[in-house]
């Protein structure tokens, strides 16, 4: 017998070589292996046993199987005298998991070779390749037969079935189409079984959604309606403020005082202007520039003079958000009231031009005066009056700039805001004309 070398517990089997055993003359193999206890268990395997009981394996009687020890000598063999002489394997490469085609007496062997796991052995199999591809030619020819047949009978199905379901599949597709754009109460088909769960769920949903869209239809309703009366009642509150304004103004005696009154007046007046305009339009996400400007030209032209003002407007829609209207309507109310009061006030032939218009993605305000002018050295820019500074604080609010600058033709002067319209703004849309 092999002699085996001393396991430790963690040690895993070990393999003896191939050896004659004593009991009954036939070769075998010892195989070792430490328990729990720290006890060897020996354990002997026949191998001509294991030889016989490959051979049922095999697909085709031609066909070898055969087990090889590390070195490539065989083990096992559906073929005994392959054990018997201890022959090696030499017709492929030695390796862990190796496949190869040979040719052994006219005969084409394709082989392939896996390792046992947990054990040092490989498998090999050996199927007679020239026995095993003679019938392919007979057997792709009959596949291939098979294969068009059942396409042309596939074929002439598909053809009918399409022919047939294509009118009905439209049809429903349609129904569920007009149900989609909003006619909830059509009722969709179901031509077949199998739709009429789907055509259930449709109707059911779409009903639904009827009845959600109506309830969301009253709540905006309700809740615009809200909303015009909110900007009504602080539009009627500023007018109470205005006039509560207007009765200290005519009870104070120093022009200065009266003068700071009566421009906060102006200032509440512009932002009183802002819901009244909310209240009276459609939208309440935005002001119509066009529609607010010429409100407060109104008002500021009857409160200051005689002087013409040219209102130039934007032929498309200016919109500027809620968060926008309220700087951009004091700043507006600041460049006119300074244009009436100090550039063109006591003449009748005076003229201011407010201009609206877009660039882009920004909006241009301008107010344009036929004044004397800013006085030699005076720059706005540094300016300490709270009018001015206002007006920067404003236009820094909405990203913009402000700017003042001499007209270039004649004496005046040019006072322009400029700065980004509210992506956010969905625009109404225009119908060709």
């Amino acid at each position: 017998m092999a002699v085996l070398a001393t396991l430790n517990s963690d040690d895993a089997a070990t393999f003896s070589r191939a050896f004659l055993s004593s009991s009954d003359g036939t070769v075998a193999v010892s195989i070792a292996e430490s328990s729990s206890r720290n006890e060897i268990v020996l354990l002997e395997l026949n191998l001509e046993t294991l030889s016989e009981f490959l051979a049922p394996l095999c697909i085709d009687p031609l066909d070898e199987i055969a087990i090889m020890d590390e070195t490539g000598r065989f083990i096992a063999h559906t073929d005994i005298v392959f054990v018997h002489e201890q022959r090696y394997e030499t017709r492929f490469p030695l390796k862990e998991e190796a496949t190869s085609l040979f040719t052994e007496h006219g005969v084409l062997w394709y082989a392939s070779s896996e390792a046992i796991p947990g054990t040092p052995w490989r498998v090999a199999y050996y199927r007679n390749a020239t026995k095993a591809f003679a019938v392919l030619p007979s057997m792709l020819g009959l596949v291939g037969l098979v294969t068009f047949a059942c396409l042309g009978i596939s074929a002439v199905i598909g053809v009918r079935l399409w022919r047939q379901t294509t009118v009905i599949f439209k049809s429903y597709i349609q129904h569920v189409g007009a149900v989609a754009d909003g006619r909830y109460d059509l009722k969709v088909p179901s031509t077949y079984q199998e739709f009429r769960a789907l055509s259930t769920s449709i109707e059911t949903m779409a009903a639904a959604v009827a009845n959600r869209e109506t309830e969301l239809r009253k709540t905006v309703a309700e809740r615009e309606s809200l909303l015009k009366e909110v900007h009504h009642r602080v539009k009627n509150n500023l007018q109470i403020v205005v006039s509560l304004l207007n009765l200290e103004l005519n009870m104070l005696t120093d022009p200065e005082t009266a003068s700071a009154f009566g421009i906060s007046i102006d200032r509440i007046r512009s932002m009183g202007l802002i819901h009244e305009t909310l209240y009276s339009q459609d939208r309440l996400d935005s002001i119509e520039l066009n529609e607010y400007t010429r409100r407060l030209v109104n008002e500021l032209t009857k409160a200051y003079g005689t002087c013409r003002v040219v209102l130039k407007k934007n032929d498309e829609q200016i919109l500027v958000s809620l968060n926008q209207a309220m700087p951009c309507g004091l700043i507006l109310n600041e460049l006119i009231t300074n244009a009436l009061k100090y550039a063109v006030s006591g003449r009748s032939d005076a003229e201011v031009i407010v201009e609206l218009r877009t660039s882009g993605d920004s909006i241009i305000v301008s107010v344009t005066d036929d004044g004397p002018g800013l006085k030699p050295g005076f720059v706005p820019e540094e300016s300490k009056g709270l009018g001015l500074q206002l007006i920067r604080t404003l236009a820094e609010q909405l990203g913009g700039t402000a700017s003042f600058e001499a007209r270039p033709d004649k004496t005046g002067l040019h006072a322009s805001l400029t700065f980004h319209a509210d992506s956010s703004i969905i625009k109404p849309e225009t119908t060709p004309a």
